[in-house]
């Protein structure tokens, strides 16, 4: 339902925006036509569990990039746009991680966190580290259950264990009571 909100969002500033008479109106009804369509997509790569959406969701930042009118909403959409990067690679490869894809996420995930600080929005910072905290986490389930040595198998195991403990810390410090119950429930399985 979110998504179907942003999208009527984005009708209506079209239309006012198509109204404007000043240049620096239009700039800052663009800005907000971007970020609109990006939440949009986000919303529906949530339901959908499609990373495309997150893909398009990124570029729509991207360009609101483009448009901000000050540093830190600058900031933010950058933080936003490496947020959807990681989002849209972790989906990708969910099941079937390789470490470039891995590495690469989480580079996305640290980039968008120093955004967010950048733009002080600590929680959004938060956020970001608990869900590279949560990739982490599976990338360790993910190698120990390859693994045929007990020993490298249980320790993989402890290091998932630790990672998930450290992202329901950072998922209740960003107050998202929703992901620290899920990673919660991860943890307890």
């Amino acid at each position: 339902s979110s998504a179907r909100v942003y999208g009527a969002a984005v009708k209506l500033l079209k239309k006012i925006e198509g109204r404007l008479e000043y240049e620096r109106d239009r700039r800052e009804f663009r800005f907000l036509i971007l970020v609109s369509q990006a939440w949009e997509r986000m919303m529906k790569a949530e339901t959908e569990a499609s990373p495309s959406h997150y893909k398009q969701a990124s570029e729509y930042f991207e360009n609101a990039e483009e448009c901000s009118s000050n540093q830190r909403s600058r900031m933010l959409v950058l933080g936003h746009c490496q947020f959807c990067k990681a989002l849209e690679i972790g989906m990708r490869i969910a099941n079937v991680m390789n470490k470039a894809e891995y590495l690469a996420a989480k580079k996305h995930l640290e980039n968008a966190s120093n955004h967010y600080v950048r733009a002080r929005f600590q929680e959004a910072s938060e956020y970001a580290k608990g869900t590279e905290l949560l990739l982490d986490a599976y990338w360790h389930i993910n190698c120990a259950k390859k693994d045929n040595d007990p020993e490298e198998k249980a320790r993989g195991y402890m290091l998932a264990e630790k990672a998930l403990e450290r992202s329901v810390l950072s998922f209740k410090k960003a107050r998202h009571l929703e992901k620290t119950e899920q990673v919660g429930g991860i943890l307890r399985r």
